[in-house]
């Protein structure tokens, strides 16, 4: 009997359309990664919970933004900040395995609600009571203990890595490449523990890298819009970005229906 021909694995389960869907909506959400620093994981991940559990949800978009934090700091490299990165890494990265090994036994709702809560506090200090959010040497330190926990469970740092980051002062190209640093960092972290708890099964490797794939010519996009960009527009986007994240996590958390 002939067998049948398939350009992808069936145990992926997506028709050529799911996966053209996936690959256009990796590419715009680390599009907006690329310009931000932050964003891409928190697009894409509701998407990909449609048709995966949410623990290999989070394993599968380790490779995509490994590969988009590399890229980023092939492009940025120049501009990395390397005192903020290392002090938070300090902490973030044991952070980080402890959070990873506990990825599936941690109710989702709660980790959303506390990054939900999080994000929602600092834009308020900074909007609601005129008080920006300042982040010395110190606070990097500590920070990098719920920076990385959170990363290691939900599998994106980003919010609370941002907050942190513009805190110190960071803005538009040193932010981008500073964060792509802590993030790839973060993943090697978690990569391993992922797969030690068997969540990136060899049926969901394939389909991890050809999203991986994706998020390359997303780096050159973003850098392009990233250059046309002043400081004060770029806070403010960053500061709408936390907003909707910040919105949405806590109406998923509450678990209310629109």
């Amino acid at each position: 009997m002939m067998e049948t021909f398939s350009l992808y694995p069936v145990e992926w389960g997506l028709s050529v359309g799911a996966l053209a869907v996936y690959g256009v909506l990796t590419f715009l959400a680390f599009t907006v990664a690329s310009t931000l620093g932050i964003g891409g994981p928190l697009i894409l991940l509701p998407a990909l919970m449609l048709t995966f559990s949410p623990a290999e949800s989070v394993a599968m978009l380790v490779p995509a933004m490994l590969v988009n934090n590399m890229a980023k700091i092939l492009l940025f490299g120049k501009y990395i900040r390397w005192r903020p990165a290392a002090l938070m890494a300090a902490t973030a990265l044991p952070a980080a395995l402890a959070g990873a090994m506990l990825t599936g036994r941690v109710p989702s709702k709660l980790i959303q609600l506390a990054v939900a809560v999080m994000i929602l506090l600092a834009l308020a200090s900074r909007y609601v009571f005129r008080h920006s959010v300042e982040v010395r040497a110190g606070g990097l330190i500590l920070w990098g203990i719920p920076t990385g926990f959170i990363s290691g469970l939900s599998g994106t740092a980003g919010p609370p890595m941002a907050i942190a980051m513009k805190g110190y002062g960071l803005s538009l190209e040193p932010f981008v490449a500073t964060t792509a640093c802590m993030q790839a960092c973060l993943q090697l972290i978690r990569l391993p523990a992922y797969c030690s708890q068997q969540l990136l099964g060899e049926h969901l490797w394939s389909l991890a890298i050809l999203l991986a794939l994706c998020t390359l010519p997303a780096v050159f996009a973003g850098r392009q819009l990233l250059r046309k960009m002043k400081p004060q527009r770029f806070r403010l986007s960053l500061d709408l970005l936390l907003l909707l994240v910040g919105i949405s996590l806590f109406i998923k958390a509450l678990g209310i229906q629109l």
